[in-house]
């Protein structure tokens, strides 16, 4: 053994090799017939190595995840630059733009609808509804005449003869009135609801609020970048919110 290497080890003798630990440079080498077998070297090459796989790894699953995460809007037509010929429009309800982009406007109470159809294997799952939406009228303490809202019906299939009894849900949130609060000023609105057993459709209304005593006065509730999402858990589709506040 090079006696360099004496005053910087302790070493004991294992089958024929003498393992060298250094202290000082922290790191174990491995002396056989005259040779160094710089184990330090060989471990960084190896923690290299696995970086690059667990890497690599978790790219691979956060590409998956990422595509879990962006499932296909069921509602059709959800921007208002897209094709009106899935909405049906009732009394003041157009299509606007607003600084150059189109948007769903209501007036006067008028509200645009659309029926969506379920897939088979949507029960045990979650909606997920959501969109931006911003309100020409903020009213004092708490008046909700004429602000944006969107619901819904979550029903049986369609029959000739609709009645209350097909309705399995209703689809209403109204916590987007407590965030709306300047007028013009665009928030999203969304909720997340358990599909029924033997649900078929969707009922979805864009609708514009009234309050009992306060009549509408023609301001303007408007709506766009709609979305109905279906998830495995409500966990997946609160992340897909919080990506959807990122945009």
């Amino acid at each position: 053994m090079p006696d360099e290497v004496k005053p910087c080890m302790k070493g004991i003798e294992r089958n024929g090799f003498y393992e060298v630990k250094r202290p000082c440079c922290q790191r174990m080498d491995f002396w056989q017939h005259g040779f160094f077998i710089n184990v330090e070297r060989r471990c960084i090459m190896l923690k290299k190595i696995l970086y690059i796989f667990v890497l690599s790894l978790f790219s691979f699953l956060f590409s998956q995840t990422a595509v879990a995460a962006q499932p296909t809007n069921i509602l059709n037509g959800p921007f208002a630059d897209e094709s009106m010929d899935y909405w049906t429009a009732d009394g003041d309800a157009v299509i606007e733009e607003v600084n150059g982009d189109p948007c769903f406007v209501l007036r006067d109470g008028g509200f645009f609808l659309q029926e969506i159809d379920l897939p088979e294997d949507a029960f045990g799952k979650f909606i997920l509804i959501i969109g931006t939406v911003s309100s020409e009228r903020i009213n004092a303490n708490g008046i909700i005449t004429d602000l944006p809202y969107i619901y819904g019906y979550m029903m049986a299939e369609n029959t000739e003869n609709e009645n209350s009894a097909d309705i399995y849900a209703y689809l209403k949130s109204t916590d987007v009135f407590d965030s709306m609060k300047i007028e013009n000023e665009w928030v999203v609105t969304w909720d997340i609801f358990p599909v029924q057993d033997d649900s078929r459709r969707i009922k979805l209304f864009l609708n514009q609020a009234a309050q009992r005593d306060v009549p509408h006065n023609g301001s303007a509730a408007r709506f766009d970048d709609l979305g109905v999402y279906i998830f495995s858990s409500v966990e997946q589709a609160r992340l897909f919110v919080d990506e959807y506040y990122r945009l």
